[in-house]
């Protein structure tokens, strides 16, 4: 999928869930960390703008293409890849959410009472996370 967009937010986040479990052994019980796998999650917003119906209906078709990967998420089809500009390149994702609206200050074709201009929420989930290979990926 491509759109020629504006980004209005772009979050990155790396983190891991720790559980501490009692553990047996000789003398006093204590607490050991079990750590459950890194996972690293991207949200991107965007306002993506339509010059004229058929761009328009092309957006439309884009985003449903993406809403059909969502809702087939344990299926290896979910799986795409994520470049937006230099600062995340050719980067295995699953996408998990969309979100879209429509801002009434912008343009709207009357004749087919829709928005030519959509705020698009995304959030993905890499596939292979590990802190050892994440980086910022901007190559500046």
């Amino acid at each position: 999928m491509r759109f020629l967009s504006y980004i209005t937010n772009l979050s990155d986040s790396l983190g891991q869930d720790i559980e501490l479990d009692d553990i047996a052994g000789t003398g006093n019980l204590e607490k050991g960390a079990k750590q459950n796998p890194i996972t690293r999650q991207i949200s991107l917003g965007l306002i993506v703008s339509a010059r004229n119906a058929k761009e328009l209906s092309t957006i439309y078709k884009t985003l449903e293409k993406y809403r059909s990967m969502i809702a087939t998420p344990s299926d290896r089809r979910g799986r795409t890849k994520l470049t937006v500009g230099n600062f995340l390149n050719n980067l295995d994702i699953y996408p998990t959410t969309i979100e879209t609206g429509w801002d009434t200050e912008y343009t709207f074709d009357l004749t087919e009472k829709v928005p030519y201009t959509l705020n698009i929420d995304l959030e993905f989930l890499v596939e292979k996370a590990s802190s050892r290979h994440y980086s910022l990926g901007y190559k500046g």
